[in-house]
């Protein structure tokens, strides 16, 4: 078959044309004349993520071509009839696979000669029989890469040839390929210069559109609708008009070489004078479906970058004489590697490149000629500044006729450092997974725990003011209360873990909430160790809540004080930490910005990595089972989280533990005041209208009765919706809505919205054992939020419901 032989029957469909499919199935061509050598070719490949396609000659592959589309091509060169070189020349000179890559593979023309004749063909590689399975894998795979990014863009190319055909459908209109042209008009409407691309859209030569206004009727345009479109209201009239852009007009335009019309989406912008009102003129852009061919123009340029990338590998490579061991080839990533800058492109090879530690093992590799197989070695390659740790593969291969050593170095010093870090990240994350489902599983069951330990203390109460309660009954019921309050405190260590409790956060002066812990901490944690305070004057101020941030000093402490039985020291150190975008970040940990830092350490007798992995899970504990619930630094790590902070652990064990807790500074925060809580006095009944909401019948029906009992009117809701409706259908003014923050349907913090539209002077009080997501923030109130605590007691009930309606 001769050279210029071309394929005249090959199916119209191309790469990227509508109706194909970029992404299908990926497919090697492989032809020799001799099945043995495909059937050995095949096992070679196995497990490569492709198809192999078998041709006994230059026709039949030639055939293949015509049904298939492939990603490779491996040729024979000698082959009876059509050689690899003459069917090499018929792939590349057809359009439809003149970017398939070839690999020439013989047996016979190992010369340099044939080689080069085959580089001059249009071959990326060429290989002598018998080669190497793990070279030929490797240049493989490369390939399918190259195939694979190719098929990435020519899906992309498809999909936008697809959304351009679903368009010329919708407007009737038939497109090939669109440019963008431009049109100036002037201030009369007349065309005043347009661009090549819009005289050949238009069909016009230039003359022909110089004058010619867009509201002339020979335009012959069409609406969408195939309705005739007004000339006022072409684009470029109404941008003149208006002295506003016009984006995006769908407009058919007839030529006069086309009995059809030819739709444009058209841009019309106005162009104005420094200091002048009105458009002098008007450029109007418009665009067809050319944009397929730009994008298989883009296409076509980054496969040429990707071979680029290719012919320039970023591995050392030395071929080292086979009897000398003197290297006869370097590329210039093995220069950068071994760090001689007089070498390749600079220079000759220096005899220095072939690491020290590297020279035995090559040594025996060349002079055991039994020794076929490449090997693959891990190496470290010391420098004079630092040492790198790579990947070599020894086999063998011949420059020039002699018989000569390959050497690829690949640099693996900063994949292992990578691996190395995807290793720690992957543990923190896993950790901090745990961390967030157990506390999810915290807070699901806090609601109702806390409803069912309101209706059990309130009615537990209830029964001890009763009169008819005396003697054993009254004993039992003592027990049973002091069961709920434990029960009650065991619940909001566990909505602290889960970031669930309700906090009132405020600026907060670190020193000043250490500081005032000092007496309190010498007193918890014994004579025996010594307690000191490093508190840093410039510490910033945070916010959060400074009961809970006390809580968390005072349970790091308890748990410093039990890691030290004999005695030891306990340090509480402030300060301010800096993590911006310019430093290097040394706690990757945390989010970039700045941070007070409050840190615990003790001398205690520490943990080792696999304790310091769990600490912060619930009810894990190393103590004894009547020493501790395993919930105190549970509690810490929630209220840290919660106040979106974060809490870092070290610890050795016979050394000690420090508890760095980072907190996000608040810049030009003035701290608040501390203040008393008020005395808890006498309870106080009324006569106002309260409206309880709870969506929990025991809740609200004890809230009833316990407000009725005071005095109060007393009005029910199941939820949001339920109390709209009767605040609107009550015949009394509510003074008070009482209502829960969790609910179906409508919660507690849209009902007091509607109600503030509705009833302005009526006043809100929530309450929940659990906030999830409510108050915008979660488990985030302000200091002005009216706010109790599930469970609750009734004279704490009733106290707190005068208080929000005597306005203090």
């Amino acid at each position: 078959m001769s050279g210029d032989q071309t394929v005249s029957d090959r199916p119209a469909e191309v790469p990227g044309a509508v109706g194909t499919d970029p992404r299908e199935e990926v497919l090697i061509l492989a032809v020799d004349d001799r099945r043995a050598n495909l059937v050995a070719l095949e096992r070679a490949l196995r497990g490569i993520p492709a198809r192999i396609i078998q041709a006994t000659s230059g026709e039949e592959a030639l055939a293949a071509s015509l049904r298939h589309r492939f990603a490779l091509a491996i040729l024979d060169v000698q082959m009876p009839g059509m050689d690899g070189y003459e069917l090499a020349e018929i792939l590349l000179a057809d359009p439809a696979t003149a970017r398939t890559p070839i690999i020439f593979v013989t047996a016979a023309y190992s010369d340099e000669a044939h080689q080069f004749k085959g580089y001059s063909a249009g071959a990326v590689d060429y290989l002598v029989k018998p080669y190497d399975p793990m070279v030929l894998r490797s240049k493989v795979n490369v390939f399918l890469e190259l195939a694979r990014y190719r098929m990435d863009l020519e899906a992309m190319v498809a999909e936008r040839t697809r959304a351009l055909q679903v368009s010329e459908e919708r407007y009737r209109t038939l497109f090939e390929t669109m440019d963008q042209g431009v049109v100036y008009h002037d201030a009369t409407g007349g065309i005043m210069d347009a661009n090549a691309a819009a005289r050949r859209l238009l069909g016009l030569s230039g003359d022909a559109l110089l004058g010619r206004a867009s509201s002339d009727s020979d335009w012959d345009t069409l609406r969408e609708d195939g309705t005739p479109f007004p000339s006022a209201e072409h684009p470029a009239s109404v941008a003149l008009r208006t002295g506003r852009a016009v984006h995006d007009v769908v407009m058919g335009v007839r030529r006069p070489e086309h009995s059809g019309h030819v739709w444009l989406n058209i841009t019309a912008i106005p162009q104005f004078r420094t200091g002048e009102t009105e458009p002098y003129q008007v450029y109007a852009m418009f665009s067809d479906i050319t944009e397929r061919r730009d994008a298989e123009r883009r296409l076509a340029e980054s496969e040429r970058a990707l071979r680029a990338v290719f012919d320039r590998t970023a591995d050392g490579i030395l071929v080292l004489d086979s009897t000398t061991l003197i290297p006869e080839m370097a590329n210039g990533a093995m220069c950068r590697l071994r760090a001689c800058p007089g070498c390749p492109p600079f220079g000759p090879p220096c005899a220095t490149l072939l690491p020290p530690n590297l020279h035995e093992r090559v040594r025996t590799f060349a002079d055991d000629a039994a020794m076929h197989d490449a090997q693959w070695i891990d190496l470290t390659i010391g420098r004079d500044t630092d040492e790198v740790v790579v990947d070599v593969l020894i086999s063998r291969v011949e420059l020039r006729g002699c018989p000569c050593v390959l050497l690829v170095f690949r640099d693996m010093t900063e994949r292992r450092e990578q691996e190395r870090e995807r290793q720690r990240l992957q543990a923190e994350l896993f950790q901090a997974q745990r961390m967030e489902s157990i506390g999810a599983l915290a807070g699901g069951v806090a609601h109702d725990f806390n409803n069912l330990l309101s209706v059990i203390l309130v009615y537990v109460e209830m029964a001890l003011e009763s009169e008819q309660t005396t003697g054993i009954s009254r004993d039992d019921l003592v027990e049973v209360r002091l069961a709920g309050e434990r029960s009650a405190e065991l619940v909001r260590r566990l909505l602290a873990f889960g970031r669930k409790q309700a906090l009132q956060r405020v600026a907060v002066d670190v020193n000043d909430v250490a500081n005032g812990l000092d007496a309190l901490l010498r007193r918890i944690i014994g004579e025996d160790i010594d307690l000191s305070f490093q508190l840093n004057p410039g510490a910033g101020v945070i916010v959060a809540d400074a009961g809970q941030l006390e809580q968390v000093i005072m349970n790091l402490a308890v748990n410093a004080r039990d890691a030290m039985p004999q005695g030891g020291a306990l340090l509480v150190t402030t300060g301010n930490i800096d993590l911006s975008e310019t430093e290097p970040h040394l706690l990757p940990q945390l989010p970039r910005g700045r941070y007070v830092r409050l840190s615990v350490s003790d001398t205690g007798i520490g943990m080792d990595a696999e304790t310091r992995a769990r600490i912060f899970e619930p009810f894990f504990t190393t103590k004894a089972r009547d020493k501790g619930t395993g919930l105190g630094l549970a509690t810490v790590y929630g209220i840290v989280r919660q106040s979106e902070g974060f809490i870092l652990a070290s610890s050795e064990v016979g050394v000690g533990t420090t508890f760095d807790l980072y907190f996000p500074r608040a810049e030009d925060a003035e701290p608040a005041k501390r203040t008393l809580a008020a005395p808890r006095g006498a309870m106080r009944g009324g006569s106002e209208t309260i409206l309880v909401v709870e969506d929990a019948d025991s809740v609200r029906s004890l809230a009833t009765r316990a407000l009725e009992a005071a005095g109060y009117r007393v009005l029910t809701a199941i939820d949001g919706y339920d109390a709209l409706a009767t605040a609107r259908s009550a015949t009394t003014t509510i003074d008070l809505v009482l209502t829960d923050v969790i609910m179906p349907r409508m919660g507690g913090e849209e009902l007091a919205d509607r109600v503030a539209a509705l009833m302005p002077d009526t006043r809100v009080l929530f309450m929940s054992g659990y906030t999830g997501a409510s108050f915008q923030r979660p488990g985030a109130l302000s200091p002005a939020t009216n706010f109790i605590e599930k469970p609750f007691r009734v004279d704490g009930l009733l106290r707190m419901v005068r208080l929000v309606l005597d306005g203090e």
